[in-house]
């Protein structure tokens, strides 16, 4: 069977995107190879028709348990025999598999790195043999890239082995000139042929949006949720603690919307986060409030918008997360919701626990990610800049070059009549009761508007909001209600 033999067979497709197919003859003539190439533009494809036509075994290794199932299931869904080993897995089931690898069964195994450390692991794979060894998501080996684990360094000793050395392939979306360098060196490639594509998306429109403290960060984010009301999204956060608190507040603001969202971290029972990567995955929900944990190599091409509530700790995440709303090709849209403060949250994460070269090369990073969110320039030239490739001559796929960036951030989003009108009434409350309070201390132009769109109908509820205080509430209540319930 040819790779396109292949490709018809077992993927119902026809031709290969480029450079699918020269990475895939790379890989078939015994080439230690590098792919660079933007999320959802086949990279897998890639490795698993090469595994079909070698030999041997081919061994992928994936950071994460829930992306190794996923990947698996639609293989073998396609008839291709795929499995994965993991913690996950009884003691008896753990067993079974590896007697089945032994066996000759599988062609295609997935497995973490830590599991390719173990003796017993590598005792088995050595009798059965490997034709092919493949790295996915490869920036996760390196510590200029953006997700280190140190046990990826280990992965060339692990297959030593190996009576054969194998084919080492390795698969990222983004990476560095230097992270490119430390990939290779890390898995002992030998002489690596490389292949790369610009990174831009250009069906993803590039958003920032500047903030000035947290009432105007949930007001924004109501906006947007609104104005993608029944699409299918992705809101971005750097901690665990703050999913359920966006979750909280989302819930409490936008009633309606409730039943489709959730939350998803690392620090969940394995169980919790596939019930919900498999709720948001079959479209039981439509928006996902989620830190870096999730997203890595998951095939979802309806996403249309990715929300930032924080800033990323370096351009790779910003952009390979970005990258996850538009694979099918359609128009889709990144939002940054771009407060100062939230620094000092990456500051105390990223820096933490880091000295020398690793904690100079961080900082770096994050400088590099407040001159792109904060420069007036064009967005979309920085990055390709950035990762070292050639800036597009014209950009449409930033605000800057859209010229938005200099409007008003509340006007870029403020697009219903009846909210416009229910300001109109709370700035004549505002005026009215003014005449013997200091203005701000009534309400500022963000608490006017959060209530606008929340129009709170209790004292109770009225409190709940962000802003707004019991105080607050009990001298203004009556007032507020003349002019907006009623």
């Amino acid at each position: 069977m040819t790779p396109q033999e292949a490709l018809q067979y077992y993927f119902g497709l026809t031709t290969f995107r480029a450079p699918q197919a020269e990475i895939i003859q790379s890989i078939l003539s015994g080439s230690d190879t590098l792919a660079l190439l933007p999320t959802g533009s086949g990279k897998s494809l890639c490795f698993q028709i090469p595994a079909l036509l070698l030999p041997h075994l081919t061994v992928v290794i994936s950071p994460l348990i829930a992306l190794m199932e996923d990947q698996v299931a639609h293989l073998q869904e396609r008839g291709i025999a795929a499995t994965f080993l993991s913690s996950q897995l009884s003691t008896e089931e753990q067993r079974t598999r590896l007697d089945e690898v032994a066996g000759g069964k599988w062609k295609l195994l997935y497995c973490t790195p830590e599991r390719l450390q173990q003796k017993v692991f590598q005792n088995v794979l050595a009798s059965c043999g490997i034709s092919q060894l493949v790295v996915d998501e490869a920036h996760c080996i390196s510590e200029w890239g953006h997700d280190f684990r140190p046990e990826y360094r280990m992965i060339p000793e692990a297959i030593s082995f190996c009576k054969v050395r194998p084919v080492v392939s390795a698969f990222t979306a983004t990476a560095t000139k230097k992270t490119v360098a430390d990939i290779t060196q890390s898995l002992q490639q030998v002489t690596p042929r490389i292949f790369s594509l610009p990174p831009i998306r250009t069906n993803i429109m590039l958003n920032v949006l500047p903030c000035e403290n947290k009432t105007e960060k949930l007001l924004q984010l109501m906006r947007l949720l609104q104005r993608h009301g029944g699409e299918t999204g992705i809101i971005y956060v750097a901690t665990r603690a703050a999913t359920w608190e966006v979750l909280a507040e989302l819930q409490e603001v936008l009633p309606s919307q409730a039943k489709n969202m959730t939350n998803y971290h690392g620090g969940m029972e394995f169980d919790e986060r596939a019930k919900k990567q498999q709720m948001y995955m079959s479209g039981k929900v439509r928006l996902l409030i989620a830190t870096t944990a999730f997203g890595m190599g998951i095939d979802k091409t309806n996403v249309r918008f990715v929300i930032h509530y924080h800033p990323p700790a370096s351009i790779e995440q910003y952009y390979q997360e970005v990258g996850r709303a538009g694979r099918d090709g359609n128009p889709s849209f990144a939002y940054t919701l771009l407060r100062q403060k939230d620094f000092k949250v990456l500051v105390q994460i990223h820096l933490a626990n880091k000295s020398g070269e690793l904690l100079e090369h961080t900082r770096w990073k994050l400088h590099q990610v407040i001159r792109l969110l904060y420069g007036q320039s064009c967005s979309t030239k920085k990055i390709a800049r950035y990762f070292s490739q050639p800036a597009p001559t014209s950009c449409n796929t930033c605000d800057r070059c859209a010229k938005k960036y200099r409007q008003d951030p509340l006007l870029r989003t403020l697009a219903e009549k009846r909210t416009k009108e229910q300001i109109q009434k709370l700035l004549k409350w505002r005026r009215e009761t003014g005449k013997t309070e200091e203005q701000y201390q009534i309400a500022t132009d963000f608490q006017l508007m959060l209530l606008a769109h929340c129009q709170p109908k209790t004292i109770d509820a009225c409190c709940k909001l962000p802003g707004f205080g019991k105080g607050w509430c009990e001298q203004f209540w009556q007032t507020i209600q003349a002019y907006m319930v009623q």
